[in-house]
């Protein structure tokens, strides 16, 4: 007797499946040859060009990831995680706008997804809208309250945009659920710097530096809160230290140049001030504090560039006049 028997063929959906199994495993090989099976099978699926487009951003493949991404939301408008991945491509990719057109789309087709909320307000962080990424932070915590980050990134949405009491308690709830969080406790730290509330802001940069030692934005910190706190010596050690690790934190250098400033050591903050590259160093405090480091060493080329700033429409035009009264009247007693 004969038997005949039919292998079975896996269908769209099987390999859609298998290849999300591969891809959260870490087989990503495995993943991108199941995905391309399906299609294969059905070059029209969106779910599997989505699938291939995440995959493939994450590969750092973004222009074959933008294609399979843009594919997917066509064949499929109503696709909420196809509009969410080409989104945060778009947005990494530096089209704040498009990203953001496709986030919001995404919160529209599924609105009880938090993740989707916070996707959409880091992009708004990214292009400095505070009040749309609290408002965004907002409904993700409303849908899941016991996420740490979605309320961690809340209080630094609430800090950009001023509100540093609101952002300090929604920082202690963060806390609450991840009380070893770095980034929350520097978040928290740096409101308190932001206020003056040096005691508590040092002890809590140190409490988050215990758990990353190297943090650039915890050391820059805890190098300003300490030169708060009239510490100038071990604010100056600091950050010292801080650009060792990280050379080319162009503004905790200016920080820098601005505190050996105060403390006599003009040459040492004119060979910061000079390291400190464009467009940074076109900016009116780098001028300033350029002018008045070189003083000592070079008037005239100091004159220079003060008399410049003078002349300018920058928030330092008015300090750079008093700077050049303050030396004319000098002059005039010599």
């Amino acid at each position: 007797m004969n038997i005949n028997t039919t292998m079975h063929s896996p269908t769209v959906e099987e390999l859609n499946r298998q290849g999300v199994e591969h891809h959260l495993a870490g087989r990503l090989s495995e993943a991108a040859e199941t995905y391309h099976q399906a299609l294969a099978l059905d070059s029209d699926n969106a779910t599997t060009h989505n699938n291939l487009g995440f995959l493939l951003a994450q590969t750092g493949q973004v222009n074959d990831a933008l294609e399979h991404l843009e594919l997917a939301v066509e064949l499929k408008p109503t696709l909420a995680n196809a509009h969410a991945n080409l989104g945060q491509l778009l947005a990494m990719q530096g089209d704040a706008q498009a990203g953001t057109h496709h986030l919001v789309r995404a919160t529209d087709l599924q609105p009880g997804n938090p993740q989707n909320w916070y996707n959409l307000a880091r992009i708004r962080l990214l292009s400095n809208n505070a009040k749309g990424a609290v408002s965004a932070l907002q409904e993700a915590v409303r849908l899941d309250s016991t996420n740490a980050v979605y309320l961690r990134e809340l209080g630094k949405a609430q800090s950009l945009g001023g509100d540093y009491e609101l952002a300090l308690a929604t920082y202690a709830q963060a806390l609450r659920l991840s009380p070893n969080d770095p980034e929350t406790l520097i978040g928290r730290g740096v409101v308190l710097f932001m206020q003056q509330n040096y005691p508590e802001a040092l002890d809590t940069l140190k409490s988050a530096l215990k758990f990353q030692p190297t943090h650039p934005v915890a050391l820059r910190h805890l190098g300003l809160v300490l030169a708060g706190n009239g510490q100038n010596n071990e604010a100056i050690d600091t950050l010292e230290a801080m650009l060792e690790l990280h050379p080319d934190e162009s503004a905790t250098r200016l920080d820098l140049a601005v505190l050996l400033i105060s403390e006599q050591r003009q040459s040492e903050a004119l060979s910061h001030l000079k390291k400190i590259p464009l467009p940074l160093a076109n900016t009116g405090r780098v001028r300033f504090y350029l002018g008045v480091a070189m003083l000592k060493q070079d008037q005239n080329n100091a004159m220079s560039i003060l008399t410049s700033l003078s002349d300018s429409t920058d928030v330092y035009a008015a300090r750079a006049k008093e700077q050049i009264s303050l030396l004319r009247r000098q002059e005039n007693q010599l």
